[in-house]
């Protein structure tokens, strides 16, 4: 039987895959036109993808660290500031930027330990499971990449 950290970990390997696919298959024109979001471009979209980590990252970090969670950081405060800061980089390097932001996503999953997934952290208005939490981490993703699709 699969472990619940592999099967989360399979997964973000998952929407990694279908988010390269999705942004693979969008002319360059497209990029600029108005996104799902007020003031929002697709690439703005994308820019949040690349970037959109701050607390998945900040989380697992203090688990590993700490064995516990931290506060996590404001997640609009650093998302607005990450989309206006790359408003002028390229679409490439944004796809570039998402690949590197997930594999350190990933390299941190793979990190924890067995005792981790049973701590209780507040991922989103909820608290959960860490286990439960992991399977739940590429959903925000996926609903972005049904935005650009």
């Amino acid at each position: 039987m699969e472990s619940e950290l592999q099967a989360a970990i399979d997964m973000w390997q998952r929407a990694t895959d279908d988010l390269l696919s999705v942004v693979g298959s969008i002319a360059l024109h497209q990029w600029l036109r108005p996104g799902p979001y007020p003031n929002w471009s697709n690439k703005d979209v994308l820019a949040h993808l690349a970037t959109g980590y701050v607390v998945r990252l900040a989380l697992l970090r203090s688990l590993i660290e700490t064995g516990r969670p931290d506060a996590t950081p404001d997640a609009d405060a650093a998302n607005a500031r990450n989309v206006e800061a790359r408003r002028h980089t390229s679409v490439e390097d944004l796809i570039a930027e998402m690949v590197a932001t997930r594999g350190m996503v990933l390299h941190l999953m793979r990190r924890l330990q067995p005792d981790h997934l049973d701590v209780v952290v507040e991922f989103g208005d909820t608290p959960a499971r860490l286990g439960a939490a992991l399977l739940d981490f590429s959903r925000h993703d996926r609903e972005h990449a049904a935005d650009l699709a």
